[in-house]
């Protein structure tokens, strides 16, 4: 039931879209295709991308964990951090997960209309904090800091929240949401889910319920999530599924309302699209 109303509330939107400024350009460089699973998954960054990486490979066979965990796979070592390895080109190719422009237009179709579809979306409130304390906040990444210090003067060592929000979507408003890094780009603009005909939408909230649909019935295998997060990595029960009011609330404590209004209007038809409440910063 709750799956059936996610879809229906989704065909909805998108006929209210469809009279809006919120046109879908046909861009799919977020769309990663798994053969050996049968599967088109998007990669929306900030919504357990690495966790859902390493599950096709692992999964379909093709890699092992223990491979990901030494940062390496059969045909050799990768410099690179295991949790960046999953990224990585080399990764993508021995887990057989190919970006879907690689494949022509017939080729295309064939997938879109037989392969299992599915994405996984998050509070756009919530996804931008992720997106802020991974690449931006005090412990973020320096090439990030210095990108957005940079472009906007502001001091790489002491970027707040407000100051990221207020930057980011002033730039997203003056010049388009596709100008944004993919890490904090919107869904709508990633995904197309007014587009493409997903055959399932898990939402961050309810991980390991729905990743539980995408084992079981997307994948038709005997995993578990829980076996697939531990083999994975990826987020604990409690962590995974704990509220986060509290925590949200703190950091958006230094957000003044015509920030959080630009995030509004912004992030607009991802709030509207996947039923998330776009005044739950007021």
């Amino acid at each position: 039931m709750r799956q059936e109303r996610r879809l229906n509330h989704l065909k909805q939107e998108c006929q209210l879209l469809e009279k809006t400024e919120y046109k879908q350009m046909k861009i799919h460089g977020s769309l990663l295709v798994s053969d050996n699973l049968k599967t088109i998954y998007c990669d929306l960054p900030k919504v357990g991308s690495t966790l859902w990486k390493r599950a096709l490979g692992i999964v379909s066979g093709r890699v092992t964990d223990a491979d990901i965990m030494r940062g390496t796979t059969s045909e050799g070592r990768f410099a690179v951090n295991p949790s960046l390895l999953v990224h990585t080109p080399q990764y993508l190719t021995k887990a057989g997960i190919r970006n879907f422009n690689s494949y022509n237009t017939e080729e295309q179709q064939y997938r879109l209309m037989n392969y299992f579809k599915f994405l996984f979306v998050r509070d756009p409130f919530e996804r931008l904090r992720s997106a802020y304390d991974d690449k931006i906040g005090p412990r973020g990444v320096r090439a990030y800091q210095r990108k957005v210090g940079f472009w906007f003067h502001l001091p790489t060592a002491n970027i707040t929240l407000k100051d990221f929000l207020d930057t980011q979507t002033k730039l997203a408003l003056k010049e388009g949401p596709f100008q944004l890094n993919i890490h904090w780009m919107p869904c709508y603009t990633m995904c197309f889910p007014c587009d493409i005909h997903y055959d399932f939408i898990g939402k961050m909230e309810t991980l390991y319920d729905d990743a539980n649909y995408v084992l079981r019935q997307g994948w038709k295998t005997n995993w578990t999530s829980q076996e697939m997060f531990i083999a994975s990595k990826g987020p604990t029960t409690h962590s995974a599924n704990t509220s986060t009011e509290d925590r949200l609330a703190a950091a958006y404590q230094g957000v003044n309302r015509h920030v959080i209004a630009q995030v509004r209007n912004v992030y607009g038809p991802d709030f509207m699209l996947f039923s998330y409440n776009p005044f739950r910063m007021l």
